[in-house]
């Protein structure tokens, strides 16, 4: 009996591995190195000087100490423009720099205040006003290395992707911000659909700064979604990529947690390319990184489910639950999903079900050792309470119901474990694992009801008639024994060609066609076959088989009118 052990990934917290944050967020921690080279180059500190109201003032050209009390207009006005930079006050910014260029300070300087003009409008989001500004610098300096960096990205939040790729390449013969020039340009690179190129870009930012994390994540995430859309072969190799690119990504964190979420990343990839060595050992690490990571124990627990380690998977599930919900809550908090009560039940649905597999597993695993003869009956009972908890979370998680099915299966309880079979099926007809399951019952319905035939045809033949009416009694006795008397619910596991399967020994002694006949008329009338099936194997057309009836003793008012209705018109006799 199978076992569904696939785990939904449809959750935000097992699918959300490589998250779309948008363009503009892409590039915070970027931004808050451009702010802290600004204010190394441009911004006003103190430089310790013994009083008060002396300050020194970094300008393009180098550092003027000065006191403050003798500050001219246009340095006063320069000092609380850094100021109102510092605070990130980009509206107050503005209007501190205008006066500093109101004031008309030397070329050298003007430039300078120019360039720092114009990061604050692109700040601020004004993106065409800084254009204009930072354009006008790189006409007065073409090797302004800052300002060309910023039009570049204004250019791109702009959405002009060729002139912001002509911005990064002059900020590479520069040297100094090679790394992030080449970052960008991987990314617009990556928006024109040219995946070689974004590749290219990407791996070169990389190798010039190897702590370039954000780099190695765009790398890696280039790399997934190719593999994605890519044949089997193709994406292997991608999802290798992804998987090397997130190592170096590991190696440039400081964080315990980024690692081991990094970490858990590797194993999903090397999970969907079927490396589950390689996939434990990633998720290995992500516990090791941070033992209490209920992503990496979960993610751990199921790599364990795959490789049949069933006790140690048992062990991570129970851990996992152990931690109680409001813990688990709270570090799943950080995912800030949208749907984020729904998302825990969900995880929580999935853990007592991954549990309830485990325990699964260990009962099959005793079944087969012992030739299917003895397992702990206590393991269902276990199993079931799993899976029961998985639905008070999720009444309509498809594989908690099918997980069920399975418990009663085992039991031999055939009707609980079509109805859980059914449900899961109506929630996820796409469920494989299930629709094996079903047809397994079937089989053992089938031998069942076969057995019953090969009792009574195997009594003496002057005591009864080989295919009378008792025949059909102990058909109809199996199938409700079994399956209880809900029509619907019998031919979802039992259909009419399972019962003519089941019927093979009795029909190979038949050899009058009046005793198929009325085999097949004793059958249909117990509506245990339609007409049209009862016809066939009585070997005649539909037609005849009708019209026939009454000779075997089924008048036509045994049928009430809908029934006869529908048969007589799928007769073509109406």
């Amino acid at each position: 009996m199978r076992v569904q052990q696939k785990i939904s990934s449809t959750t935000k917290f097992s699918s959300g591995l490589f998250p779309n944050q948008g363009d503009i967020n892409k590039f915070g921690r970027l931004q808050r190195e451009d702010d802290q080279s600004l204010q190394s180059a441009l911004d006003t500190t103190l430089t310790g000087a013994t009083e008060s109201n002396w300050v020194g003032i970094e300008v393009p050209n180098g550092t003027i100490t000065a006191d403050r009390t003798k500050f001219t207009p246009i340095q006063e006005a320069y000092y609380q423009a850094s100021q109102h930079m510092k605070r990130k006050d980009w509206t107050a910014t503005l209007v501190a720099l205008r006066e500093v260029i109101d004031l008309k300070p030397e070329p050298s300087f003007r430039q300078g205040v120019y360039t720092m003009l114009g990061i604050a409008l692109y700040r601020k989001g004004e993106l065409e006003d800084a254009a204009t500004v930072l354009e006008k610098v790189v006409e007065m300096d073409g090797a302004d290395e800052t300002a060309h960096h910023t039009l570049g990205a204004v250019y791109m939040m702009s959405g002009r992707l060729d002139d912001a790729r002509s911005a990064f390449e002059r900020v590479i013969k520069t040297g100094r911000r090679g790394a992030h020039a080449h970052f960008y340009l991987g990314h617009i690179f990556e928006k024109l659909k040219l995946w070689e190129r974004a590749e290219e870009e990407y791996e070169k930012a990389g190798e010039v700064q190897k702590d370039f994390v954000e780099a190695h994540q765009a790398l890696a995430k280039l790399h997934f979604n190719l593999g994605e859309q890519s044949d089997v072969s193709k994406r292997e190799q991608r999802f290798l990529k992804a998987a090397a690119s997130f190592e170096r990504m590991a190696k440039a964190l400081s964080d315990n947690v980024a690692r081991a979420d990094v970490y858990n990343h590797i194993g999903y990839l090397y999970e969907q390319i079927e490396k589950l060595d390689l996939a434990l050992d990633a998720h290995k690490r992500a516990v090791r990184e941070k033992p209490d990571h209920v992503i990496a124990l979960a993610n751990l627990g199921t790599a364990y489910l795959g490789a049949e380690r069933h006790a140690e998977a048992r062990a991570i599930f129970e851990q996992i639950i152990g931690f109680g919900e409001y813990f688990i809550r709270d570090q799943l908090a950080r995912f800030k999903s949208p749907n984020f009560d729904a998302d825990v039940r969900m995880y929580m649905a999935e853990i007592h079900q991954r549990l309830g597999v485990a325990i699964l597993q260990t009962y099959e695993a005793e079944l087969q050792a012992t030739g299917g003869q003895t397992a702990e009956s206590k393991l269902l009972d276990e199993a079931e309470a799993a899976f029961k908890i998985a639905l008070d979370f999720v009444p309509d998680y498809a594989p908690a119901h099918g997980g069920l099915g399975v418990v009663y299966f085992r039991r031999g309880e055939f009707q609980l474990a079509a109805k859980s079979f059914k449900e899961a099926l109506e929630i996820d007809p796409t469920d494989e694992d299930t629709r094996q399951n079903i047809r397994n019952m079937s089989t053992q319905v089938r031998d069942a009801v076969q057995s019953a035939i090969r009792a009574r045809i195997t009594e003496p033949q002057d005591e009864k008639e080989l295919y009378s009416e008792d025949v059909v009694d102990e058909v109809d006795k199996t199938l409700s024994r079994l399956l209880g008397d809900d029509e619907e619910l019998r031919e979802e596991v039992f259909t009419p060609e399972d019962l003519v399967q089941a019927l093979r020994p009795i029909l190979n002694q038949l050899e009058e066609p009046a005793a198929r006949f009325d085999l097949a008329a004793r059958l249909f009338k117990r509506r245990l076959l339609s007409s049209g099936k009862a016809a066939r194997l009585a070997g005649v057309d539909r037609v005849l088989f009708l019209s026939n009836l009454r000779r075997v003793g089924i008048a036509v008012l045994d049928l009430d009118d809908e029934e006869m209705e529908n048969e007589m018109r799928y007769a073509g006799i109406k």
